[in-house]
C-alpha cells in the first residue's frame, strides 16, 4: 500500500509479510494472530497489518463483515487510500452492494490519478520515477475499467495515459531485450477495452495502429487488439483483414511448430465470410484442415485432443449448411 509511514520495526514488518504471503496459504489462524499482534503496534503497522487482515478475511474465510471491518479500519487511518479502497470494493461487490462498490472503485481511481500525477510532476522536475511506477498505472487502468463496467460514463483524466505512452514507462530496461515488454500489450489492452465501452471502438483502432508503429506492441498483439477494435466499429473488412494478420503471424512465427489456434482460424474465416469473400474463408479452412489431419498421427498424447477438436469444427464449419462458417467463428 502507499501513502503509509515507512517507519515500521522491521522484525514486525517481517512478520507481517510472512503472514500476508505465506501463513495465510498454510495457516491462516497463525497469519491472523501474527497480524493482529502487529496491529497493536499502531502506525504503519496498524495500516499494513489491518490490510492483510482484510485480505484473509476476504479471501481465505469469505467473512465479508470482518473484512469490511479491517478495510474500513485502514481506511480511517488514511482516508482514500487506494489499496484498501479497492478492497472495500471487493467486498461490497460480494455483498450485492453496487452503488458502494462504485463509489468505493471512484475513491481508488482518484487516489491513483492523483499518484500518477505525482509521478509526472517528478519527471518533470528532472526527479526519477519510484520503482512500481508502471504497476500504479496499470492498476489505475485496471479500477478505471472494473468502473467503467458499472458505469460506462464514468471517465479518467486521459492524459495520464498518453503521458505513460509518451514516457515510455514500460520500455524494457536491458538494450538486449528486443520485444516489447509485456506490460505494453497489458497496458494497451486495458486502454481499448476503456475506450470500447465508453463508446470509442475508432479510437481505440487508432491508437492500437499507432501503438504498433511507435514499437509499443508486438505485431501479433496488436493485430489480435485492432481485430475486436474494428469488429466492434462495425468494420467487418478491416477486422477481417487484422484476423487473417493473426493467422499468418501465427504461422509463421510460432516456434513450437503448432500454427494458429482454431478459434483464430474459425474468427479469420467468418469475418471473411461475412465481409462477402467466402471463396477464400472456405480456402483458409481447407488449409488448416489439411494440416491438422496431416499432423494428427504423429501428435504427442497433450496436443491430440486439441487437434482433434480443432479437425472437428474445420469441418463443421465446412458443411453446406448456411452460416455454419460464420456461426462457428464469431465472437463470443
Amino acid at each position: 500500500m502507499s501513502h503509509i509511514d515507512p517507519q515500521v520495526d522491521p522484525e514486525v514488518l517481517a512478520d507481517i509479510r510472512r503472514a500476508a504471503f505465506e501463513l495465510r496459504q498454510t495457516d491462516p489462524q497463525e497469519a491472523v494472530r501474527l497480524l493482529r499482534r502487529a496491529a497493536a503496534t499502531g502506525g504503519g503497522a496498524e495500516v499494513l497489518a489491518r490490510g492483510a487482515l482484510g485480505e484473509i478475511y476476504l479471501e481465505e474465510f469469505g467473512d465479508l463483515d470482518g473484512a469490511e471491518h479491517e478495510f474500513r479500519a485502514v481506511l480511517q487511518a488514511v482516508p482514500g487510500l487506494p489499496a484498501a479502497e479497492l478492497g472495500l470494493a471487493r467486498v461490497l461487490r460480494e455483498s450485492g452492494d453496487r452503488r458502494g462498490e462504485l463509489q468505493s472503485l471512484a475513491r481508488a481511481v482518484e487516489g491513483l490519478s492523483r499518484d500518477v500525477a505525482g509521478f509526472r510532476e517528478r519527471k518533470a522536475d528532472g526527479e526519477p520515477l519510484p520503482a512500481g511506477a508502471e504497476e500504479v498505472v496499470l492498476t489505475l487502468l485496471e479500477v478505471a475499467l472494473d468502473r467503467a463496467r458499472l458505469d460506462p460514463d464514468q471517465r479518467i483524466e486521459e492524459d495520464l495515459l498518453r503521458w505513460a505512452a509518451q514516457e515510455r514507462l514500460f520500455d524494457a530496461l536491458g538494450e538486449e531485450d528486443e520485444e516489447p515488454q509485456q506490460d505494453w500489450v497489458r497496458f494497451h489492452s486495458l486502454w481499448t477495452q476503456l475506450r470500447q465501452l465508453s463508446g470509442r471502438p475508432e479510437e481505440a483502432a487508432r491508437a492500437l495502429a499507432e501503438a504498433e508503429e511507435a514499437g509499443q506492441l508486438p505485431a501479433r498483439d496488436a493485430a489480435a487488439l485492432r481485430r475486436d477494435a474494428l469488429e466492434e466499429t462495425g468494420d467487418v473488412e478491416g477486422a477481417a483483414a487484422q484476423a487473417r494478420r493473426v493467422v499468418e503471424l501465427d504461422s509463421r512465427g510460432d516456434g513450437a511448430g503448432r500454427g494458429p489456434a482454431a478459434i483464430d482460424v474459425l474468427r479469420a474465416a467468418a469475418l471473411t465470410a461475412v465481409a462477402g469473400d467466402e471463396k477464400s474463408a472456405s480456402e483458409m479452412l481447407q488449409g488448416a484442415l489439411a494440416r491438422a489431419e496431416a499432423e494428427l498421427p504423429g501428435a504427442p498424447a497433450d496436443r491430440r485432443a486439441g487437434l482433434e477438436d480443432a479437425i472437428r469444427r474445420y469441418r463443421d464449419a465446412l458443411l453446406p449448411e448456411p452460416g455454419a462458417l460464420i456461426s462457428l467463428g464469431v465472437k463470443k
